[in-house]
C-alpha cells in the first residue's frame, strides 16, 4: 500500500477525515440493511480497509457488549498485511501525531459480559461503561487493567458524551449495531462523518440481513455525500461512500 491518504482516495475517492470527529462504519446490503458479520458474509479487502483507518485515526473506539457477544474474537488493534498495518501505524505517529493507544470503551448493561473476551486482552486501555448498580460486581469480574463507570442512565450518546468530555478523546470511531448507533443520528446529531460500505450483489443469504440502516434521502439531509465510488472485488460488487458534515 502507498500511503493512506491515496488509499482513502482510492476507495472512496474523497479526502482523509478531519482529525477530531466522530466517525461511523457501516457495512449495507444492496437493499440496505445491515450486514451481519458472520462467517459466510461478504468480504470486502477495501471495506476492511476502512475500518482499520478508522481505528488508525481514533482517540477512543466506542462499541457495545453485544457486539462482544456476537464477536467473541473480536479485537481493535488495526489489523491487515504487514505492510498496511505498518502504513496505518505510521500514519497515526507521524502525520496524526497520536502515541498512545486508543481507548476501547464498551457500553454494556454490565450482564453477559465475558471478562475473559480477546477485546479486553488487547486493548491497554479498555474501559466499560454501564449500569450505576453493577459496577462493583463488574470490578470484581473483569481484569484489573479494565476501568469500570457507572452511569445511572447509560446509552450511546451518554457513553459518547463521557468519551469526549472525561477522556479527552475527539477523534472516535463508532463500532455499534445499527438499533443502537442510530441514536447518534438523531437530532441534535452527534456524528461526523460516515463511510458505507455497501455490497451491490442481491442474492444474500436471509441469515446476514440485519435491520434497515436510515434511507439515502434521510442521511442526504444529515450528512451529504461527498464522494463515491464503485469497486469490483473478489465477493462481486461494491459501493463506497463518504458522507460528512463538511467536504
Amino acid at each position: 500500500m502507498g500511503s493512506v491518504e491515496e488509499k482513502l482516495e482510492e476507495v472512496l475517492g474523497g479526502a482523509a477525515p478531519a482529525a477530531a470527529s466522530v466517525l461511523h462504519v457501516a457495512a449495507l446490503s444492496a437493499a440496505g440493511e445491515v450486514l451481519r458479520i458472520q462467517h459466510d458474509t461478504p468480504r470486502s479487502e477495501f471495506d476492511f480497509f476502512l475500518l482499520n483507518a478508522s481505528r488508525a485515526r481514533s482517540d477512543a473506539i466506542l462499541t457495545t457488549g453485544r457486539i462482544l457477544r456476537e464477536e467473541p474474537e473480536l479485537q481493535h488493534e488495526i489489523q491487515g498485511a504487514p505492510d498496511d498495518v505498518e502504513a496505518l501505524l505510521d500514519w497515526r505517529k507521524r502525520d496524526l501525531r497520536k502515541d498512545e493507544p486508543p481507548f476501547l470503551i464498551v457500553l454494556s448493561s454490565g450482564r453477559d459480559i465475558d471478562p475473559h473476551h480477546p477485546a479486553f486482552a488487547a486493548s491497554t486501555r479498555a474501559v466499560l461503561y454501564t449500569a450505576e448498580a453493577r459496577v462493583a460486581t463488574l470490578r470484581r469480574a473483569l481484569p484489573g487493567e479494565v476501568k469500570v463507570f457507572g452511569d445511572p442512565t447509560p446509552s450511546l450518546r451518554r457513553a459518547l458524551a463521557f468519551t469526549r468530555k472525561e477522556l479527552g478523546a475527539q477523534a472516535v470511531s463508532i463500532e455499534a449495531g445499527p438499533s443502537t448507533a442510530l441514536s447518534l443520528y438523531d437530532d441534535p446529531l452527534q456524528i461526523d462523518e460516515l463511510w458505507l460500505s455497501e455490497y451491490l450483489e442481491e442474492e444474500l443469504a436471509d441469515g446476514l440481513r440485519g435491520p434497515r440502516f436510515l434511507a439515502s434521502s434521510a442521511l442526504d439531509s444529515l450528512l451529504p455525500t461527498r464522494s463515491r465510488m464503485e469497486h469490483a472485488q473478489a465477493s462481486g460488487r461494491w459501493r463506497f461512500t463518504r458522507r460528512s458534515r463538511t467536504s
